[in-house]
């Protein structure tokens, strides 16, 4: 009896080891390094286009035309994390090893196809920058680790920490099977990991139809955001005791809206050599519907893997002058979207 009481509490103390109280929760031990890959990808493809001219419906594309827009990113950050403070990292050191961002773009019309493929570069590949939580203005002070770095302020200052996942996490302890609600803004900030990035077209002599070029480097769900809405619904679906990892299970919608007008019309300039002409206005409506899962380090206390896709729309307009007159262009697009993350 005494034996069996013996091995009864070794086992007790065994999984008292790997299944935390209180469940999944962001708790990383400063000096942590996070080697981690993303990557995002969307294609799109039109359903319906309605031009106007000075307010007046003009006919739209013949029938059979075809527009597909397709986006793939890649980014590897290596992450050196500080201590955590009121849940939250102090200090984080990334070095960015791999930024890589293709757009391309398609029409066919009977016999005449167009396609255009756009690489994009970042100034920030190769280089560290530092990230220092500001108590009094309460966000991330951003500088170049290396002092005597020519990194742009402006750049630096477009730049968000956020690769943490942990807005996703209950607010207590859960077991197996619970469920909660998660705004669908905490993944905004997943679509365009680490913030505005500098991207700009790597091969600006490359030869292709400019509508179609500045469609592709543009029209991206794959951003920063305006706004952002909707509920994502998480559930604790397992608890892995020999690996020492959660599964989250996350199913919902999220909508956001954002205005490109800006980056419409530098691309434009970037593809023309001049703004003369040009499309001056763009803004985009997405909608995701989101199922994935994210996998949780529960020795770690931090995120291992996310994996979500699904089924998104886009509703966009497109605006300037042509000839004297004001043009738009109404697209409705439908296809799919997908975020991956992993650590090395």
């Amino acid at each position: 009896m005494q034996n069996n009481r013996r091995i009864l509490t070794f086992a007790a103390l065994a999984l008292a080891t790997v299944i935390p109280a209180e469940g999944p929760k962001f708790a990383p031990a400063a000096g942590t390094k996070l080697s981690r890959h993303l990557e995002l990808k969307s294609d799109l493809a039109v359903g319906d286009v309605r031009l106007f001219a000075d307010g007046t419906e003009m006919d739209g594309p013949p029938d059979g035309w075809t527009l597909t827009l397709g986006s793939a990113w890649k980014f590897a950050v290596v992450d050196t994390l500080g201590a955590l403070e009121d849940g939250r990292v102090v200090r984080t050191e990334r070095s960015f090893t791999e930024l890589q961002r293709t757009e391309t773009a398609g029409s066919e019309e009977e016999d005449l196809t167009e396609r255009v493929e756009y690489t994009l570069a970042s100034p920030l590949q190769a280089e560290t920058v530092v990230f220092t939580w500001n108590s009094e203005s309460e966000r991330y002070d951003v500088a170049a680790l290396d002092e005597d770095s020519d990194l742009d302020e402006d750049l630096l200052a477009g730049l968000t920490q956020d690769l943490d996942f942990a807005a996703l996490l209950p607010t207590g302890e859960v077991e197996v099977d619970a469920t909660w609600e998660v705004d669908a803004a905490a993944l905004a900030p997943y679509l365009s990991p680490c913030g505005d990035l500098g991207f700009e077209i790597e091969d600006e002599e490359e030869e292709g139809d400019s509508f179609l070029a500045a469609l592709a480097t543009t029209l991206t769900p794959f951003g920063v955001a305006d706004d952002c809405e909707g509920t994502l619904r998480a559930t604790l679906t397992a608890v892995d005791t020999e690996t020492q990892r959660a599964t989250i299970r996350l199913t919902g919608q999220m909508n956001w809206n954002a205005d490109r007008s800006e980056l419409l019309r530098e691309r434009w300039e970037t593809l023309e050599g001049t703004d003369e002409d040009g499309p001056e206005k763009m803004t985009a409506a997405f909608q995701w519907e989101v199922e994935g899962e994210l996998h949780w380090d529960l020795a770690r206390n931090h995120m291992h893997a996310l994996k979500l896709s699904g089924d998104q729309t886009l509703e966009a307009s497109m605006g300037g002058t042509e000839e004297d007159r004001e043009v738009r262009l109404d697209f409705e697009f439908a296809g799919t979207l997908s975020l991956a993350v992993t650590l090395e």
